[in-house]
């Protein structure tokens, strides 16, 4: 009799810590469902993380090189801020912000992209080289700036295509403005014959401004006559207008000078 009490006992027991462990495992199953739901904005911190690696990033990066180089020339080791800006005359400096670099990131001031060192390791000359890291934070920051959202390699290439659209640049004595590979410092006005506003004129005169231009070939001494393209290379470099208008009573300055050059891939 006191056997089989004995086997009674501990089937009850045995039935109790298995009911037991059932409860607990659908317990934790349960939490873990509510966790997975109260995390769903993790998921897609998650799904960013995925979206800066993907394919369409690196297919953004190796086109941005690709061009970069037709565009601009083949960088020594790798391009930096600077040189993208110079392929792509549609980026601005706070596309840059938050950038990863070789040896560090770009914050913005003011309206430069400025790379901060990260880190103790050597200084070396590839220091401020954009990384695939860096391309997908660009390609967020283009993104959100342009309103251009990039699921597919044929967007990145409409995006691409935007930021290598040539616009106008403007340029005074002395500063230095560069699209597509083609850097133009404006440094003396060698002739203003413009008919000024209240002057009636038979010819309308023109503007020539002597400048340092480089491009990929080489560099040297041009004159940019107004409405008169240079060609060099596969770009063409056009003085479009000067500012401010002639006037017959007033005698500008060089510091008052404002030229606008239109850079044209062939």
């Amino acid at each position: 009799m006191k056997k089989i009490f004995l086997i009674v006992i501990v089937a009850i027991v045995l039935l109790g810590g298995g009911f037991y462990a059932l409860n607990s495992y659908i317990y934790h199953e349960k939490q873990g469902e509510e966790i997975d739901g109260e995390n769903g904005g993790m998921d897609d911190g998650a799904g960013g993380e995925e979206e800066t690696s993907s394919p369409v990033v690196a297919y953004f990066q190796a086109q941005m090189i690709a061009r970069g180089i037709k565009n601009a020339g083949q960088p020594i080791e790798g391009f930096d801020a600077m040189m993208l800006m110079r392929a792509f005359p549609g980026l601005v400096a706070s596309d840059f912000r938050g950038v990863e670099a070789l040896e560090g990131y770009y914050e913005v001031r003011g309206d430069a992209a400025v790379f901060v060192r990260a880190g103790a390791q050597p200084m070396s000359s590839a220091e401020g080289m954009v990384l695939e890291k860096g391309y997908g934070t660009l390609l967020k920051n283009l993104s959100t700036r342009l309103g251009l959202s990039v699921t597919s390699n044929a967007r990145a290439d409409a995006l691409i295509q935007k930021i290598s659209v040539s616009d106008r640049l403007e340029a005074r004595i002395g500063t230095e403005v560069s699209a597509l590979g083609a850097t133009i410092t404006p440094r003396e006005v060698t002739q203003d014959s413009r008919c000024p506003l209240d002057v009636v004129c038979i010819q309308a005169g023109t503007v020539r401004v002597r400048a340092m231009f480089e491009y990929v070939s080489g560099a040297g001494e041009q004159v940019f006559e107004l409405g008169k393209p240079i060609v060099a290379g596969d770009v063409t470099v056009t003085l479009v207008e000067v500012l401010p208008a002639a006037r017959s009573t007033v005698t500008l300055l060089p510091s008052d000078y404002r030229f606008y050059f239109k850079v044209e891939k062939q």
